[in-house]
Parts: structure tokens; C-alpha cells; sequence
């Protein structure tokens, strides 16, 4: 089984687990980080500390940041060249940790896939119609 880590600016990722919680229950094999005004030198050191951990206590491990480019996920993208059993996925939304942690048990690189192609099917503006009558179907 493969653990996951949120990486974020600020509360983002505290946020997400949070929510995450909320809906599945207790979400064992999470945990979070963020940047904050501590700083990237603060940040970097408890990513690897971090990642150092939840590797050695599991078969994987799943980093799912909130930016592409951004601090936490170029660091963790660095880290990640450490280790074969890590991988760095952006974007990080509800959707996509909900995902990560129901399926922990599946193969890290089929749940990465996944994630991605149902993360982008899963951004949908929402229309109404306000020109048609509702129809009920009896």
C-alpha cells in the first residue's frame, strides 16, 4: 500500500485532507505539509524528513501538490529523484485525494494515470438552462 502526501502554499493541503476526512472517515496514510513564511529552507527540510518516513513505512508513495512549477511541487518533484516508489502529481483538488485514498491498495502508477485523466474529465462548467421547463419523468 502506497501513502500520500499533500504539498501546498499556505493551509491548502490541511484543507484538503480536512474535506477528505470529512467524507471518507479517517484517511490513515495522509499527511500534509505547506509552505508558509517560514520559508522554502523550512519547507524543503521537513519534505525530506517527511518523505524519508513515509517511504521507508510503505511500498509507495504518492505526492499530490497544489501548482505545477510551484515551490512545493518543484521541491517534491527534486526529492522525488531519490527514490524509485515516488510519484509527483499538480493540481491537487477534492477529486483527486478523495481518489488517491480510496484506492491506496491499487498500483501506485495505475492510480496516478487514473487521477489524472479523471481529474481533467472532472472540471466541468455548470450550465443552466433557464430557457426550458424542468421535466419530471413520472
Amino acid at each position: 500500500m502506497y501513502k500520500v502526501l499533500l504539498v501546498s502554499h499556505s493551509g491548502l493541503s490541511k484543507g484538503l485532507l480536512d474535506a477528505t476526512e470529512m467524507i471518507l472517515g479517517d484517511a490513515d496514510g495522509v499527511d500534509y505539509i505547506i509552505l508558509d513564511e517560514s520559508g522554502i529552507e523550512v519547507f524543503s527540510k521537513k519534505l525530506d524528513e517527511k518523505v524519508e518516513f513515509l517511504t521507508k513505512t510503505s511500498e509507495g508513495l504518492l505526492i499530490l501538490a497544489d501548482i505545477f512549477g510551484g515551490t512545493p511541487f518543484n521541491q517534491s518533484m527534486i526529492k522525488s529523484q531519490q527514490y524509485e516508489n515516488v510519484r509527483v502529481v499538480s493540481g491537487a483538488n477534492l477529486q483527486m485525494v478523495i481518489e488517491a485514498v480510496m484506492n491506496r491498495s491499487n498500483n501506485i502508477d495505475e492510480v496516478v494515470e487514473n487521477i489524472v485523466s479523471s481529474t481533467k474529465d472532472s472540471i466541468i462548467q455548470g450550465i443552466i438552462n433557464k430557457n426550458k421547463e424542468l421535466e419530471l419523468n413520472d
